[in-house]
C-alpha cells in the first residue's frame, strides 16, 4: 500500500528533490553569448524551452531574455519580470532563517528538535539536532506519500499543518548518520522559525530575507488566488504519470499541462516559492557580501553545512518537481552568476543551465 501511495504522490505531485539528479553526460558549450541567445529562442519556438535567463559576470549582464509562455491558456509571454516557482531552492531562505536565530543566541546547532516540536513521536525523534536537519541528516524523507498530505495538501495554507503529517513517519535511519535528501527536515526548520521568532514563517522569510535582499517580487503565493504576472507551471506527463514514464516520441516536448492543480496550494519553507532573475540575483550578491548573515554562518550555508575551513567559491542551488526547473549559479571567483528559472518539467531547465556553466565557467 505504500508503495502505491509514494507512486501516487510523485505523479500527482512530483519532487521538490528532481533537480538534484545527477546529468549522465556531458555539456556541450555555446560558441558564445549570441549563439546561447539563438539556441534559447529557437528551443522557445520549438515549445522545448519556456523562463528566464540571466547570465552577468563582472557586473555586465551578458544574457538577460525570455522565453515562452506565462500562461499557454491566456496566451500571455513571459516577461523578466515574471514570477517563476523556484522549487526546492526555498530551502536557502529557510536556512539563513534558522542561522539568523542562533546567531541571535535563540536556538543552537545541537538543540533536539522535540524541545520545539515535541509532537515528534517516531522512534529516534527526540536525537534529530537541528544540525541534523539542515545537513539532511535527520533520518526523515519528504511526506509526498502520506494519505494526509495526499487528501489535504490543496488546503494546506501555514507550515503548523504539516506538523502531524511529519510526526506520522517513522525515521530511515539514526539521526547524523545518513544523508537523505529531506523536504520534511526543512518544512521542520520553517516551523522551528516560527515557534522560536514568535512569527508566522511567511512574516519571518519577507522581513529578514526578501526585504533586507531587496526582493520585491519574491513569495509564497496562494496558487487558488489571482496573481499579478505569475507563471504557471507545465508538464509533459499527465495527471497519472510519473517522471519515469516512457512517452512516445511526439510527447517528448509536449509541455501542455498545466500543473497548478497538482502541488499544494501554497509554498513552502522546503519549496515552491516564487521568484524572478532580478530577485535572485539579489539574494546571491546579498548573501555572498555577508548582509543575510555574518561570514562564519555564510561560509556555512555556502559550503552546504560540510566542514571547510575556507569558503566554497562556487555557491549552486537548484529545485524541480512538475513544471518547475530552476537553477541558480554563482562563481565567487570568476564573479559569474548564471540563473535560469523554468516553467516546464526537469531536466529542462537544469541542461540549459549546464550548458551555460560549461560556456562561461570553463
Amino acid at each position: 500500500m505504500k508503495k502505491t501511495l509514494l507512486c501516487i504522490a510523485f505523479s500527482i505531485l512530483g519532487v521538490y528533490s528532481y533537480g538534484q539528479r545527477r546529468p549522465l553526460h556531458k555539456a556541450v558549450p555555446f560558441k558564445d553569448a549570441n549563439a546561447a541567445k539563438a539556441y534559447l529562442q529557437n528551443q522557445a519556438d520549438s515549445l522545448k524551452f519556456s523562463g528566464n535567463v540571466l547570465v552577468m559576470q563582472n557586473g555586465k549582464d551578458l544574457i538577460k531574455e525570455s522565453y515562452g509562455l506565462a500562461s499557454k491558456e491566456k496566451n500571455i509571454p513571459i516577461n523578466i519580470d515574471t514570477k517563476i516557482n523556484l522549487g526546492s531552492i526555498n530551502k536557502a531562505f529557510t536556512a539563513v532563517c534558522v542561522l539568523q536565530l542562533i546567531e541571535a543566541g535563540k536556538i543552537n546547532f545541537e538543540d533536539k528538535i522535540t524541545k520545539y516540536i515535541p509532537e515528534l513521536k517516531a522512534n529516534m525523534a527526540n536525537e534529530i539536532s537541528i544540525r541534523n536537519l539542515l545537513e539532511m541528516k535527520s533520518g526523515l524523507g519528504s511526506y509526498w506519500d502520506s494519505p494526509i498530505f495526499l487528501d489535504n495538501y490543496k488546503n494546506l495554507r501555514n507550515l503548523e499543518d504539516y506538523v502531524p503529517i511529519i510526526a506520522a513517519y517513522s525515521l530511515s535511519s539514526k539521526p547524523g548518520t545518513e544523508r537523505q535528501y529531506s523536504n520534511s527536515s526543512y518544512e521542520l526548520l520553517g516551523i522551528l522559525v516560527q515557534r522560536v521568532s514568535g512569527q508566522n514563517y511567511y512574516d519571518y522569510v519577507r522581513e529578514n530575507v526578501y526585504k533586507k535582499a531587496g526582493m520585491v517580487n519574491t513569495d509564497a503565493f496562494e496558487r487558488d488566488k489571482s496573481v499579478q504576472n505569475l507563471a504557471q507551471g507545465y508538464s509533459k506527463f499527465k495527471v497519472g504519470e510519473d517522471f519515469e514514464t516512457q512517452l512516445p516520441p511526439e510527447r517528448q516536448y509536449a509541455f501542455n499541462y498545466n500543473v497548478n492543480d497538482r502541488s499544494p496550494v501554497k509554498g513552502t519553507a522546503a519549496g515552491g516559492g516564487f521568484s524572478t532573475v532580478d530577485d535572485m540575483k539579489q539574494f546571491v550578491y546579498t548573501l555572498t557580501s555577508n548582509q543575510l548573515l555574518s561570514k562564519t554562518s555564510t561560509d556555512l550555508l555556502i559550503n552546504h553545512f560540510r566542514d571547510s575551513p575556507d569558503r566554497n567559491p562556487v555557491y549552486n542551488i537548484r529545485g524541480g518537481s512538475t513544471g518547475i526547473n530552476s537553477v541558480v549559479f554563482y562563481n565567487a571567483s570568476k564573479d559569474l552568476l548564471i540563473i535560469v528559472l523554468c516553467n516546464y518539467d526537469p531536466p529542462v531547465g537544469s541542461e540549459v543551465a549546464r550548458r551555460l556553466i560549461a560556456t562561461f565557467n570553463s
